[in-house]
């Protein structure tokens, strides 16, 4: 009984450790092209969020100051700067390449591996993590000594560590999200109108195309059931020390915590019927 109860116990371990060195490779990987580095990893994410900046401070009828509803220019650009900043920290669907992969019929040679193929998304995400970690917070501290009104640091330690822990769930919610979704190229020829669409819809429920002060509260009401509202907005929130924020943060994890069970079934049932019907010679 306890050599079964000890092979039991060494499976998790030494996925463990295959995701840990898949991520080392991932990071070696993206070091290895210095220029892609700069634009994909260092620059990712941040075109949008800083045009909406732009738009906000050239053409925005919002008071100047710090409105007491939190409406007003300089909150809404210091919203959006935060999430310039924590939204690199959220896995992308560009991240993976499993519908080329499927495409060009070259998945198959994966299968024949001795651990589970998502070791390799697992890896790239953990790599993704730490890469944009290393990133983002010399990025924050930096501009919150020179910017302070524009963009604030984190109210406390308990506060950021509750809005990092939000961004980390959620980012692994996006990685089975954009997983399933790339593994439909097992039945669509064209997955990457869907992949826009789904990102688009994600990011706009997430708080990171408008900030959510300029929406209706029905419709942020709608929003908190998805599981980019609690990736990105209440993060953002959370950094900014909202009473309210913090009184949701229970109900944040929760939100997360079903998401990220039922997107994981959901993932592995695509995953293996896809397989099952697959027959490796691309499209």
């Amino acid at each position: 009984m306890s050599t079964v109860a000890f092979e039991f116990a060494r499976g998790p371990a030494r996925l463990s450790r295959l995701v840990l060195r898949a991520a080392a490779w991932e990071l070696r990987k993206v070091a290895a092209f210095r220029a892609g580095f700069w634009l994909k990893e260092v620059f990712r994410n941040l075109a949008r969020p800083l045009v909406m900046v732009c738009v906000l401070m050239s053409a925005s009828g919002l008071p100047q100051g710090v409105a007491g509803d939190g409406v007003s220019l300089q909150h809404a650009v210091a919203y959006m700067v935060v999430v310039a900043l924590l939204e690199k920290l959220v896995f992308h669907d560009r991240c993976l390449d499993l519908s080329d992969q499927i495409f060009q019929g070259y998945v198959t040679k994966y299968f024949t591996m001795p651990f589970p193929y998502f070791v390799l998304p697992a890896g790239r995400f953990v790599q993704h993590i730490v890469l944009q970690a290393a990133i983002v917070v010399p990025a924050w501290t930096v501009l919150s000594l020179v910017v302070p009104a524009w963009c604030p640091p984190p109210a406390d330690w308990s506060s950021a560590a509750m809005a990092l822990c939000l961004v980390l769930l959620g980012s692994a919610c996006f990685l089975l999200f954009y997983f399933t979704l790339h593994a439909l190229a097992f039945w669509l020829d064209v997955v990457w109108t869907t992949l826009v669409m789904a990102r688009m819809i994600a990011l706009f429920c997430g708080g990171m195309v408008l900030p959510p002060m300029f929406l209706p509260e029905r419709v942020q009401a709608a929003f908190a059931w998805t599981f980019p509202w609690w990736t990105v907005a209440v993060p953002v929130q959370l950094a900014a020390g909202s009473s309210e924020a913090r009184a949701d943060f229970g109900r944040g994890l929760a939100t997360l915590a079903c998401w990220l069970a039922a997107l994981s079934i959901l993932a592995a049932l695509v995953w293996a019927r896809g397989r099952r019907r697959y027959a490796g010679s691309g499209m």
